[in-house]
């Protein structure tokens, strides 16, 4: 399942402002065009620098204001870890187990 992030940029004074709010969709089936489903929209107001993660149970970590929040879509609610740390330690890197040899170049 693939997921996309949409949101309008605005630059003002040199700066990047994101909007009051992401859509998150999501490819139900792998390369298939018409599997784009909008799934929710994520209204955290003004200052709302990235999506960070999606969890297990369904909540959206965000950054704005320099902290990490937590989003729940269902009630639309914005809940604070207290997680302390720099804005730019809050990332997420993605990975695929596989059996392709990376080194190894048309199978020799």
């Amino acid at each position: 399942m693939g997921c996309l992030r949409l949101s309008r940029v605005m630059e003002m004074n040199g700066e990047l402002e994101g909007e009051e709010s992401y859509s998150i969709w999501v490819m139900r089936e792998y390369g298939v065009v018409e599997s784009w489903t909008k799934l929710f929209d994520i209204d955290v107001g003004v200052g709302l620098r990235r999506v960070v993660c999606f969890t297990k149970n369904g909540e959206v970590l965000v950054i704005k204001g320099g902290k990490l929040l937590s989003y729940e879509p269902s009630s639309e609610e914005i809940f604070n870890p207290h997680i302390r740390s720099r804005t730019e330690s809050f990332y997420l890197n993605t990975y695929v187990e596989s059996l392709v040899l990376l080194n190894v170049a048309d199978g020799e």
